[in-house]
């Protein structure tokens, strides 16, 4: 069972489940039960659930396909978890991506039926289909992997609201739904960033067996310099982007104020300062960010508390 846990990077998928859920139960249900916002959604939690399952599907069979599109690499960069190719072979991990991404894209073609809006379920086929020939794409095309990869995982905020907020508009709402709606575009819009830049940050680690793979990644194009730079300036862009988001939304709220100040903006400005001073220093950066996304998934669990 550890093997398996290993190969779908479990603890991601329980950070997606957990943020998921946090958007449903933290934000949805708690503003739909607040007479001063009006709020509708569609799924019960059950319907969500299937949602949750669905994302969760995909996202270990995306980490299975690049276990097998990756062979060359992972063995120069993770000896330990090279060894899973003594458990799986390169059918035996084909199958489970398959049988991963069948289960995905059911579940999305039954939430799809269930809203009643079939065409919604080409979203789960096309990101099997993306996380298919991301291998490819890493090798034929700069940083097209790594932004699709991205926008992937910002999805985790955008079909919430596309499930369970927009069959719900009405003449009467929609203001409200639109407005929540935004919110999480800007999740979404800060996941990608922080996602990309730690994307960057494992290419820069992991450098020698993106050689030997031939992929054509930043660092191998540009080097760890220049590419460190790249790094700097997009989360340069975020630190900015949510100070002014932070001084014009929740400026007039204290625990707001100080946890966004201290477990996002503070780590990523130490990102910035141990990438410009250090060019070896991945590991903690990569730390970091990690942290910053279970910081976002956390503040999205307080709003209960933050706006009670």
């Amino acid at each position: 069972m550890n093997k398996y846990l290993q190969l779908i990077r479990f603890r991601y998928l329980i950070l997606i489940a957990a943020t998921l859920y946090a958007i449903k139960f933290c934000l949805f249900d708690f503003l739909k039960n607040n007479q001063n916002f009006n709020i509708d959604i569609t799924l019960n939690t059950f319907g969500y659930s299937i949602l949750v399952f669905s994302m969760v599907c995909l996202a270990a069979s995306g980490s299975v396909i690049d276990f097998i599109n990756q062979k060359k690499a992972i063995k120069v960069n993770n000896p330990e978890k090279a060894t899973l190719y003594n458990t799986f072979t390169e059918q035996k991990a084909v199958n489970l991506f398959i049988g991963l991404s069948i289960l995905g894209f059911l579940g999305g073609f039954y939430l799809s039926n269930l809203i009643q809006r079939p065409i919604f379920s080409s979203i789960f086929l096309l990101i099997s289909i993306i996380l298919y020939t991301r291998g490819n794409l890493l090798k034929s095309y700069v940083e097209v992997g790594n932004i699709l990869l991205a926008v992937l995982t910002s999805l985790v905020f955008i079909l919430p609201g596309i499930y369970d907020l927009l069959p719900a508009v009405n003449n009467t709402n929609q203001s409200w739904q639109r407005e929540l709606f935004f919110i999480l575009v800007n999740y979404a819009v800060f996941t990608f960033f922080i996602v990309w830049s730690l994307l960057l940050v494992h290419q820069q680690k992991n450098k020698n067996g993106d050689y030997q793979q031939e992929n054509k990644t930043l660092p191998i194009i540009l080097g760890e310099k220049r590419t460190n730079f790249v790094i700097v300036a997009i989360l340069a862009v975020v630190v900015f982007a949510t100070i002014f988001y932070l001084f014009t939304f929740l400026y007039n709220n204290s625990i707001a104020l100080f946890y966004v100040l201290f477990l996002v903006i503070a780590p990523l400005l130490f990102c910035i300062f141990k990438l410009l001073s250090d060019k070896n220093a991945y590991a903690p950066v990569k730390v970091l960010l990690n942290l910053v996304l279970v910081a976002l998934a956390g503040f999205i669990a307080l709003y209960p508390v933050l706006w009670k």
